[in-house]
């Protein structure tokens, strides 16, 4: 997560790195960029008050990115994308990144890259 934020910064965008649970108003950002270690059901859950709170939540004109690590399987890593681009139809960054090892010393860059391209969306 904090690889991605870096790559958005380099971009220049603001960027908060937050847990779910801590999210209490999702309209004042312009992109969610999960980790799929988070279960949908229970990701749903979670930011279902704050849209019901708020009532002006639209996840269609938010960019979306999924990341998730070696300890999480791929299928939730796409489940978790697929739920984002088509249920709640997110303009999603082109695939999810798929950490494989974190020991692996390009997965930061990989991740900054990752950031790099959620970025040009906000920015485009």
């Amino acid at each position: 997560a904090d690889c991605i934020a870096e790559g958005l910064r380099k971009s220049g965008i603001y960027i908060n790195v937050l847990d779910i649970k801590d999210i209490a108003r999702l309209n004042e950002y312009d992109a969610l960029i999960l980790d799929s270690g988070i279960y949908i059901k229970e990701l749903l859950q979670k930011i279902k008050p704050a849209v019901s709170d708020t009532n002006e939540f639209d996840f269609q004109k938010k960019i979306g990115g999924v990341f998730g690590g070696p300890t999480w399987s791929e299928n939730k890593i796409s489940n978790l994308f697929y739920t984002m681009e088509n249920s709640l139809k997110m303009d999603m960054v082109h695939d999810p990144l798929i950490i494989d090892s974190i020991s692996d010393s390009s997965v930061g860059y990989e991740a900054e890259q990752y950031g790099q391209r959620i970025a040009e969306k906000l920015i485009n």
